[in-house]
């Protein structure tokens, strides 16, 4: 990386790095007439210096890259694209608005370190973008002569290997959190698909960093189900009452028992038998028990059905926060899914046991360097900076922002509201200008839907349909989400969707030619007939664009305000594209959630004094301002709960990397033998020291109870009782005995496999072994710190708490690994092959 970043110092369009971008437009006036050669080799003498480029060889690059797309993509980089590439480059946040032309910015980072040749990652949210994003840009790259690579879901091994070593590689999020959970669990190091990680660029940075920091990348397998508790603690908390047993804190959500609720609960549980009289509620053994009813109190006060979940025949499926989507397949962590499932009363399902997991904030810091682009990053500038060590550098727009951004209408009630935004969509359905309905859930897409039926529109249900009415993104995929959001700039259009549906893809007025050419004319053959039905969609696109032009460009309706500014700002960001005209405003009742929290008996009380009834309208920025000063409080306090989790999963993550590294070891076939020899000889030892006390006499030892453990353990049986008549015999001569013969019986079993696999055996028991520990060492974590906050109570820190004895546990775990490892190399026997009889 280079050491001087133009960007540390700066925001925005100024200084030396201003000065960049106009050497490089003189660069590339300079070689605009290059042949395909010339460029090419200017390319790979930068690679073969084999480090990110830098200086003069950077801005060359740049150069190179703005004559090339110019050739291949027949697109000019302007300004502001060039400037958020060196922001990137240089490991910042670049924020561009909606149409800015993102997905060419990033090629500038993206072949600036690919010269380093360790592989560059370009991140982004779902596998349509993966795919979009590395056509589009594919021609551009391998006129620089870097290879390319994609992987999205379902993908052979042995193609994500291959596409992994390409010089740039496009994948989602997810995809490359679940490659490095699976190379991790990985018995061959030939098998691993990573590298090791150099630089990512991070598309809509703000959704995975941020929005999705709280989710952890799980691989799971099926454990043992304890429906017997779910129920037990459903039935706990059917019996609690808020405020008086517990207290919901919305804002931050959590929950958690009053002293009277503990109380309560533990008078439950004596009365069904399932605590003894005089004990403690918060003693180690209840510690299962205690997590089920934490997480029945959880599903019981913070998720909500047809809101956070559905049920859909007889099944508990996630709808996602953000997008609204149904998420088929997925689970709520930390025992919540199954809580749901009692309280709903289905079927209560297995639980997953957690083999591997990482949170996104530990996988993407593992880069050494990280950079990102979004439409929306500023008002997140203080955890980018704290948690990532990313600056946030706001790239101006390439037009003036032409957006009219209206008050905040605010109602009584909610159906005052609702009746308040039909009239707003009618009004400018009117003369045809497009609306964006954006609602923060399905079930609020789906009311408002109602609404305008009600009104007298027609619900479109069929992509093919280009009669008017209205359409609901409910993302049946995300190929089919991102071309409704596409037409949601048509001439008399309206679309309702989920706030973040269709992120990635851009609303332009008129519609999107690319996208109407794709869709409508997939399946006509090449020829004279397409080439006349492309130029008449052509046409037909730039007479509705001047028609939304005058009709007053896109409305972005918001149905409320969002916990998050920036949530808002996205929304708002969907009107007014490289200068369009267009226009945003949001729909406020005291009945929403954000507003409820916060002051809304406050605010019903004022505007009663002054008068105001259900049906009159408020709009005054004052109250505007006030709203966004709670959302600011919202923030702070969602990202206080961030920091709060990432300093528990830090404790985890160094126990991870301890791990990992033994596991690298393993797997790259180093030290086996002599790993394998010193957790037998230390489990000997354990074994003698429970026996033998160190300055006990001989007539002390018990040996009838040493050659016992020996035997059950390690299924070896040594003369233990023999040596101890010896004479001059110690606890330290017996204990270099036995461990000197177990070793040798050890020899021996080995000595009864093929030589060739016995590196093989000894690997697999080790890893085994290994995989196991850490496995139920995750599981025990989860319940510590489920139950851990409770310590609060007694004047501990729990995160002081969880630290000390989460490093006891994997003090012991580590212990427990030896013994395992040990037990089963000399319980290994080599298969006998099968004879005929």
């Amino acid at each position: 990386m280079p050491s001087f970043n133009p960007f540390r110092t700066i925001r925005g369009k100024a200084g030396s790095a201003n000065r960049q971008v106009d050497e490089i437009r003189c660069r590339r006036d300079i070689m605009k007439n290059s042949s395909e050669d010339d460029l090419r080799n200017l390319v790979t003498r930068i690679r073969s210096k084999s480090i990110p480029a830098a200086g003069d060889d950077l801005l060359d690059l740049f150069a190179a890259v703005c004559i090339l797309s110019e050739r291949t993509l027949q697109k000019s980089p302007h300004d502001v694209q060039i400037l958020a590439g060196l922001a990137m480059t240089h490991g910042t946040v670049a924020e561009m608005g909606t149409g800015e032309g993102k997905t060419l910015s990033a090629v500038f980072p993206a072949a600036a370190h690919a010269m380093a040749g360790k592989g560059v990652h370009v991140v982004t949210v779902n596998d349509y973008l993966v795919r979009r994003d590395a056509e589009l840009m594919a021609p551009l790259y391998n006129a620089l002569g870097l290879s390319i690579g994609i992987i999205v879901s379902d993908m052979e091994d042995a193609d994500r290997r291959d596409a992994y070593l390409c010089d740039v590689t496009y994948i989602t999020n997810s995809e490359a959190g679940f490659d490095f959970l699976r190379d991790n669990l990985r018995f061959d190091a030939t098998q691993r698909a990573q590298r090791e990680p150099f630089f990512a660029i991070v598309d809509e940075v703000d959704s995975i960093l941020i929005d999705e920091a709280r989710t952890p990348l799980v691989i799971s397998g099926e454990a043992a189900a304890r429906p017997d508790l779910c129920l037990i603690a459903n039935d706990v908390v059917s019996r609690l009452e808020m405020n008086e047993h517990y207290s919901v804190n919305l804002k931050e959500r959590y929950v958690m028992l009053t002293d009277a609720g503990i109380d309560r609960v533990e008078a439950i549980l004596r009365g069904t038998g399932r605590l003894k009289e005089g004990d403690n509620l918060f003693l180690v053994s209840n510690a299962p028990l205690v997590d089920h009813i934490t997480q029945a109190l959880k599903a019981k006060a913070l998720f909500r059905r047809d809101q956070d979940y559905v049920v859909v025949n007889g099944k508990i499926v996630i709808v996602d926060q953000n997008t609204g989507r149904a998420l088929y397949g997925r689970r709520f962590g930390d025992g919540i899914h199954q809580a749901i499932e009692a309280a709903e009363n289905v079927e209560i399902l297995p639980d997953n046991e957690t083999l591997s997991s990482i949170s996104y904030q530990n996988l993407f810091r593992r880069y050494p360097t990280l950079s990102g682009m979004t439409g929306t990053a500023e008002t997140e500038r203080e955890e980018f900076a704290t948690i990532y060590g990313l600056d946030v550098v706001v790239v101006p727009p390439h037009r003036p922002r032409k957006r009219i951004d209206e008050t905040d209408e605010i109602h009584l009630s909610e159906n005052s509201k609702i009746r308040s935004i039909v009239e707003t969509v009618l009004e400018a359905n009117s003369i045809g200008q497009p609306v964006l309905l954006g609602t923060p859930s399905v079930e609020k897409s789906e009311r408002i839907a109602q609404a305008l039926r009600a009104a007298g529109l027609r619900r479109i249900t069929d992509t093919n349909d280009a009669g008017g009415g209205f359409r609901v993104l409910n993302a049946v995929n995300h190929e089919m989400e991102a071309h409704i959001v596409a037409e949601a700039g048509r001439f008399g259009a309206i679309t309702i969707a989920t706030n973040m549906a269709g992120r990635g893809t851009d609303i332009q007025l008129g519609g999107n030619a690319d996208e109407r050419i794709g869709h409508e004319l997939a399946n006509m053959e090449p020829g004279d007939e397409k080439s006349a039905a492309e130029a008449r969609i052509a046409k037909e696109v730039e007479i509705e664009r001047e028609l939304v032009h005058e009709a007053g460009g896109l409305l972005v309706i918001g149905m409320e305000r969002n916990r998050s500014r920036r949530i808002d700002n996205q929304l708002r960001g969907r009107s007014g594209r490289q200068g369009d005209p267009g226009r945003s405003v949001f729909f406020i009742s005291l009945e929403d959630e954000t507003i409820a929290a916060f002051f809304s008996e406050k605010l019903r009380r004022l505007l009663s004094k002054l008068g105001i009834k259900d049906g009159d309208v408020i709009t005054h920025p004052r109250i505007s301002k006030a709203i966004e000063r709670a959302q600011k409080k919202m923030e702070a306090a969602d990202f206080d709960v961030r920091k709060e989790l990432i300093k528990y999963d830090d404790v985890v993550n160094g126990q991870r990397k301890a791990m990992l590294e033994i596991r690298k070891e393993l797997t790259d076939g180093r030290l086996t033998s002599e790993i394998l020899h010193d957790m037998i000889a230390e489990t000997c030892e354990t074994i003698v020291n429970r026996h033998v006390p160190e300055h006990a006499y001989p007539e002390q030892w018990d040996t009838e109870g040493l050659t016992l453990a020996l035997r059950t353990h390690l299924a070896v049986d040594v003369p233990v009782a023999q040596w101890a008549g010896e004479d001059g015999i110690g606890p330290k001569e017996l204990k270099k005995k036995v461990v000197k013969n177990v070793l040798l019986i050890r020899r021996k079993l080995f000595e009864m496999f093929p030589p060739e696999i016995n590196d093989h055996v000894e690997k697999t028991i080790l890893l085994t072994s290994l995989d196991k520990g850490w496995r139920e060492h995750l599981a025990a974590l989860e319940h510590l710190r489920a139950v851990v906050g409770f310590r609060g109570y007694a004047q501990r820190d729990p995160l002081i708490e969880y630290r000390t004895d989460s490093h006891e546990m994997f003090e012991r775990m580590m212990n427990e690994i030896s013994s395992d490892a040990a037990a089963s190399a000399l319980r290994v026997r080599p298969t006998r092959p099968q004879t005929a009889a």
